[in-house]
């Protein structure tokens, strides 16, 4: 599998007994991207629109860097309070999917692409609210300070 054969990649997490988030969220090589969070997800509800294609390109890229495509179909982990995570693949040559029962317990490798198409869905959602005025749900960056990194009271 090549990056330019890749079509479609598809982000599914699951619940837990607790505040995991539940989303799934899709993006095409079309350059459209659809989300559905529920549970603890943020947002929750629908939203779909314009998926950079550079972004596409990107995870593409990374999903056969790191062989995505070579992991087992499944991963169990016998842990009934982790979150599902789940990756399809859409390729030239059908569909790739890999569903880890453990959530991140799963492979570094499938927890990695797991994440970075976790961040390009911000990417994606943040470029969209700043293009419609702010009017958008606001997402931090991963590992960003809740205040954006200042502190109360000071002007940078």
């Amino acid at each position: 599998m090549q990056p330019g054969d890749i079509h479609e990649l598809t982000l599914d997490r699951g619940p837990c007994f607790g505040t995991c988030p539940v989303f799934r969220f899709t993006a095409t090589s079309q350059g459209r991207y659809t989300y559905e969070g529920s549970s603890y997800a943020e947002p929750n509800g629908e939203r779909s629109g314009r998926f950079p294609g550079y972004l596409f390109a990107r995870l593409a890229e990374v999903c056969v860097d790191l062989r995505v495509g070579e992991l087992d179909d499944r991963y169990e982990f016998g842990i009934d309070d982790a979150p599902y995570v789940r990756v399809e693949v859409r390729h030239a040559g059908g569909l790739k999917v890999v569903h880890s029962d453990g959530g991140d317990a799963g492979p570094v490798r499938l927890w990695a692409f797991a994440a970075l198409i976790e961040v390009a869905m911000r990417q994606a959602f943040d470029s969209e609210d700043r293009q419609a005025g702010g009017r958008g749900t606001k997402h931090a960056e991963p590992g960003a300070a809740p205040d954006g990194g200042r502190k109360a009271g000071r002007r940078r």
